[in-house]
Protein backbone atom coordinates (compact mmCIF):
# COMPACT_ATOMS: atom_id res chain seq x y z
CA UNK A 1 0.00 0.00 0.00
CA UNK A 2 1.20 3.48 -0.89
CA UNK A 3 -0.42 6.78 0.05
CA UNK A 4 0.58 9.88 -1.92
CA UNK A 5 -0.43 13.47 -1.28
CA UNK A 6 0.59 16.72 -2.92
CA UNK A 7 -0.23 20.39 -2.77
CA UNK A 8 1.03 23.12 -5.00
CA UNK A 9 0.60 26.51 -6.53
CA UNK A 10 1.25 27.18 -10.20
CA UNK A 11 1.38 30.19 -12.46
CA UNK A 12 0.73 29.52 -16.17
CA UNK A 13 1.07 32.20 -18.81
CA UNK A 14 -1.14 32.06 -21.91
CA UNK A 15 0.64 31.24 -25.19
CA UNK A 16 2.45 34.17 -26.78
CA UNK A 17 0.27 33.84 -29.89
CA UNK A 18 -2.81 34.96 -27.93
CA UNK A 19 -1.01 37.59 -25.85
CA UNK A 20 0.46 39.41 -28.88
CA UNK A 21 -1.51 42.56 -29.62
CA UNK A 22 -2.22 41.90 -33.27
CA UNK A 23 -5.13 40.75 -35.38
CA UNK A 24 -4.44 38.08 -37.99
CA UNK A 25 -6.27 35.76 -40.34
CA UNK A 26 -4.20 32.58 -39.91
CA UNK A 27 -5.52 30.94 -43.09
CA UNK A 28 -6.27 33.30 -45.98
CA UNK A 29 -8.73 30.76 -47.38
CA UNK A 30 -10.99 30.95 -44.30
CA UNK A 31 -13.03 33.74 -42.74
CA UNK A 32 -11.65 33.26 -39.23
CA UNK A 33 -9.45 35.80 -37.44
CA UNK A 34 -7.75 35.95 -34.05
CA UNK A 35 -6.95 39.00 -32.00
CA UNK A 36 -4.48 38.83 -29.13
CA UNK A 37 -4.88 40.47 -25.75
CA UNK A 38 -1.68 41.87 -24.18
CA UNK A 39 -3.59 42.55 -20.93
CA UNK A 40 -4.12 38.86 -20.18
CA UNK A 41 -3.08 37.85 -16.69
CA UNK A 42 -1.43 34.49 -16.02
CA UNK A 43 -3.58 31.68 -14.67
CA UNK A 44 -3.01 30.98 -10.97
CA UNK A 45 -3.86 27.55 -9.57
CA UNK A 46 -3.87 26.05 -6.10
CA UNK A 47 -4.02 22.25 -6.24
CA UNK A 48 -4.44 19.39 -3.79
CA UNK A 49 -4.22 15.69 -4.66
CA UNK A 50 -4.33 12.51 -2.59
CA UNK A 51 -4.01 8.96 -3.95
CA UNK A 52 -3.99 5.51 -2.35
CA UNK A 53 -2.37 2.66 -4.31
CA UNK A 54 -2.55 -1.07 -3.57
CA UNK A 55 -0.04 -3.27 -5.41
CA UNK A 56 -1.68 -6.66 -4.96
CA UNK A 57 0.79 -8.61 -7.17
CA UNK A 58 3.75 -7.92 -9.45
CA UNK A 59 2.68 -5.54 -12.27
CA UNK A 60 -0.85 -5.12 -10.84
CA UNK A 61 -2.48 -2.33 -8.86
CA UNK A 62 -5.70 -0.71 -7.77
CA UNK A 63 -5.71 3.01 -6.95
CA UNK A 64 -8.17 5.63 -5.77
CA UNK A 65 -7.44 9.34 -5.92
CA UNK A 66 -9.16 12.64 -5.25
CA UNK A 67 -8.22 16.13 -6.40
CA UNK A 68 -9.26 19.73 -5.92
CA UNK A 69 -8.07 22.68 -8.00
CA UNK A 70 -8.85 26.37 -7.56
CA UNK A 71 -8.15 28.34 -10.76
CA UNK A 72 -8.05 32.11 -11.10
CA UNK A 73 -7.81 34.12 -14.34
CA UNK A 74 -8.15 31.18 -16.73
CA UNK A 75 -7.80 32.29 -20.36
CA UNK A 76 -11.07 31.90 -22.25
CA UNK A 77 -11.80 32.44 -25.95
CA UNK A 78 -14.79 34.44 -27.12
CA UNK A 79 -15.94 34.32 -30.74
CA UNK A 80 -17.90 37.19 -32.29
CA UNK A 81 -18.82 38.01 -35.87
CA UNK A 82 -17.45 41.31 -37.20
CA UNK A 83 -17.24 42.87 -40.68
CA UNK A 84 -13.89 42.43 -42.46
CA UNK A 85 -13.49 46.21 -42.80
CA UNK A 86 -13.43 46.66 -39.01
CA UNK A 87 -10.27 44.54 -38.62
CA UNK A 88 -7.92 47.03 -40.28
CA UNK A 89 -6.21 44.27 -42.26
CA UNK A 90 -4.94 44.57 -45.84
CA UNK A 91 -7.02 43.05 -48.63
CA UNK A 92 -4.31 40.42 -49.15
CA UNK A 93 -5.21 38.89 -45.76
CA UNK A 94 -7.97 37.00 -47.61
CA UNK A 95 -7.59 34.64 -50.55
CA UNK A 96 -8.70 36.18 -53.88
CA UNK A 97 -11.62 33.76 -54.26
CA UNK A 98 -13.18 35.41 -51.16
CA UNK A 99 -13.04 38.83 -52.82
CA UNK A 100 -16.17 40.49 -54.18
CA UNK A 101 -15.86 40.38 -58.02
CA UNK A 102 -17.84 43.61 -58.35
CA UNK A 103 -15.44 45.46 -56.03
CA UNK A 104 -12.23 43.70 -57.07
CA UNK A 105 -11.32 43.33 -53.40
CA UNK A 106 -12.86 41.88 -50.22
CA UNK A 107 -16.27 43.25 -49.33
CA UNK A 108 -15.79 45.37 -46.17
CA UNK A 109 -19.03 43.86 -44.82
CA UNK A 110 -17.87 40.25 -45.28
CA UNK A 111 -18.61 38.51 -41.94
CA UNK A 112 -15.49 37.29 -40.14
CA UNK A 113 -15.48 35.07 -37.03
CA UNK A 114 -13.12 36.86 -34.62
CA UNK A 115 -11.65 34.96 -31.66
CA UNK A 116 -10.54 37.17 -28.80
CA UNK A 117 -9.33 36.17 -25.35
CA UNK A 118 -10.05 37.32 -21.81
CA UNK A 119 -9.52 36.18 -18.23
CA UNK A 120 -12.43 34.44 -16.57
CA UNK A 121 -13.13 34.63 -12.86
CA UNK A 122 -12.47 31.85 -10.38
CA UNK A 123 -13.17 28.22 -11.23
CA UNK A 124 -13.18 25.20 -8.99
CA UNK A 125 -12.48 21.68 -10.21
CA UNK A 126 -12.81 18.61 -8.04
CA UNK A 127 -13.00 14.96 -8.84
CA UNK A 128 -12.01 11.38 -8.24
CA UNK A 129 -9.90 8.90 -10.18
CA UNK A 130 -10.01 5.11 -10.11
CA UNK A 131 -7.43 2.91 -11.80
CA UNK A 132 -6.94 -0.85 -12.12
CA UNK A 133 -4.04 -2.64 -13.75
CA UNK A 134 -3.73 -6.42 -13.95
CA UNK A 135 -0.81 -8.33 -15.39
CA UNK A 136 -1.85 -11.73 -16.69
CA UNK A 137 1.42 -13.35 -15.60
CA UNK A 138 -0.54 -16.47 -14.57
CA UNK A 139 -1.20 -17.32 -18.24
CA UNK A 140 1.04 -19.80 -20.10
CA UNK A 141 3.62 -18.52 -22.60
CA UNK A 142 3.33 -16.67 -24.96
CA UNK A 143 0.29 -15.04 -23.29
CA UNK A 144 1.96 -14.29 -19.93
CA UNK A 145 2.91 -10.78 -21.12
CA UNK A 146 -0.70 -9.68 -21.61
CA UNK A 147 -2.62 -7.51 -19.19
CA UNK A 148 -5.38 -4.96 -18.82
CA UNK A 149 -5.66 -1.37 -17.69
CA UNK A 150 -8.89 0.37 -16.73
CA UNK A 151 -9.35 3.92 -15.50
CA UNK A 152 -12.23 6.21 -14.61
CA UNK A 153 -12.19 9.92 -13.81
CA UNK A 154 -15.13 11.98 -12.63
CA UNK A 155 -14.74 15.76 -12.66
Amino acid sequence: MVLRASAGKTLTRAPLSIIAANTVIPEASRTNATSGNPDLKPQLATQFDVTGEWYFRRGSLFSVGAFFKRLKDTTVAQVTTVPFGSLGLPDTALAPYLWDPALGRPNPNLPISLSTYFNSGKRYIRGIELAYQQAFNFLPQPFDGLGTMLSYTRV
